[in-house]
């Protein structure tokens, strides 16, 4: 019997210990990877939807300036038209993200672009790494659903539904930033 207990003891030590070597992962999904670039590596916070498109955030030092960018990878097999995507996140106002892109363009920056396998935007452009309630960043740490539409390459639209549950933590560990 003592035996026993002891096997059953020691299976489940060795099943807690595996757990804590697993990678960790925020609720539904989020999880710090290595951002997909060809320059030093750095993190992103990424999630991926049940339909396999894939959304990362991650950010950069400019000039003194902290900019956070969102970067959408469509599914296999989904090409993208160059045309930049609108998202809204819960029942909030759509963000026109070519309006984006325009901006950056007037500035000289490339805050914005869509070819046929990727589209990314900026999120958050600021001197401090603190995000403030009013800031357009914030809505990505405190809401629930991202609802993104883009245009594929046949003209039709595509709706993509990403869950926000679990960004904030890896947004923050990825970017560096935090809240006031």
């Amino acid at each position: 019997m003592i035996r026993k207990i002891l096997t059953v003891g020691t299976g489940a030590l060795a099943l807690l210990l595996a757990i804590s070597f697993v990678p960790a992962q925020a609720a539904d999904g989020w999880t710090v990877v290595a951002a997909p670039s060809d320059d030093e590596p750095f993190d992103a916070a990424s999630v991926t939807n049940d339909a396999g498109d894939n959304l990362i955030v991650w950010s950069r030092n400019v000039d003194g300036h902290v900019q956070v960018f969102a970067e959408l990878h469509p599914a296999k097999g989904v090409t993208l038209a160059k045309a930049m995507p609108v998202y809204r996140i819960d029942d909030g106002t759509p963000i026109d993200t070519d309006e984006i892109r325009v901006r950056g363009d007037s500035n000289n920056a490339m805050w914005g672009l869509t070819n046929e396998r990727t589209s990314f935007w900026l999120l958050w452009d600021s001197t401090s790494p603190v995000v403030k309630a009013t800031d357009t960043l914030h809505p990505w740490l405190v809401g629930q659903e991202l609802h993104l539409t883009v245009m594929t390459h046949d003209g039709s639209m595509r709706e993509m539904l990403f869950p926000l549950t679990g960004s904030a933590a890896a947004i923050r560990k990825a970017t560096g930033v935090r809240t006031e």
